[in-house]
């Protein structure tokens, strides 16, 4: 049945996405902290350092609707795969690539926010 396979292969690819978005969100905030703590430190340019610190709030304003789209892209991927096997059963790469479609869209939609906010 090809929801047993989509759900084969969708909840370890989630898992791994999401163990990987953890990992890459951990190091990116501590590499801005350290490069906060260095401008600190010099007492560099107050405007770039108002700058910086505002652009990292901004963005972190915005990552739980990043997430929102990735989950709401996943549950329409995956109620669409199953409507159309419904009708006529499709192949697993063409599931696929309805998820991977669909997850594209949804992240160019939150850089396509993320940019018109500055």
């Amino acid at each position: 049945m090809l929801s047993d396979k989509i759900i084969e292969f969708a909840v370890p690819m989630f898992i791994i996405t999401m163990v990987l978005q953890a990992l890459v969100t951990i190091i990116k905030i501590r590499a801005n902290q350290k490069l906060k703590e260095r401008i600190l430190e010099k007492e560099g340019n107050h405007e770039a350092m108002f700058k910086l610190f505002n652009e990292t709030e901004r963005i972190t304003k915005l990552e739980p609707l990043k997430w929102a789209f990735l989950t709401m892209a996943l549950a329409v991927s995956f109620f669409t795969i199953l409507s159309i096997n419904e009708s006529s059963p499709i192949s697993e790469l063409l599931s696929l690539s309805i998820v991977f479609i669909l997850m594209s869209l949804a992240f160019l939609a939150y850089y396509l926010i993320l940019n018109r906010k500055k």
